[in-house]
């Protein structure tokens, strides 16, 4: 595997995570206003996709934090980076619910 930048990996699993969350949770909140019932076809999906999606994710970056260093210290530093990215994004998600809204 070619030594990609931690940062840069760092930036694209932020802004994927946050899109990632703000579709589904946009999306589930529309249909929750739609007076849907929860146990509708369409908001399941739309559930599973967004946890789906945010499994996958977590795979991914795990993967890469093993694969990128044998130090165990370094791994620990990688996985407090993408904890501290994990929290960005959280912020950044809410802040465009409630501008958006």
């Amino acid at each position: 595997m070619g030594k990609i930048n931690k940062w840069v990996v760092a930036v694209f699993y932020t802004i994927i995570l946050t899109v990632i969350s703000y579709f589904s949770l946009k999306t589930l909140m529309e249909l929750g206003m739609e007076g849907r019932l929860i146990l509708d076809f369409k908001f399941n999906g739309v559930l599973m996709a967004f946890f789906a999606g945010i499994l996958l994710l977590a795979v991914v970056v795990r993967k890469y934090i093993t694969d990128s260093t044998a130090d165990e210290k370094e791994r620990g530093k990688l996985g407090n980076l993408f904890i501290y990215s994990s929290v960005c994004s959280v912020l950044l998600l809410f802040g465009m619910l409630v501008i958006n809204n």
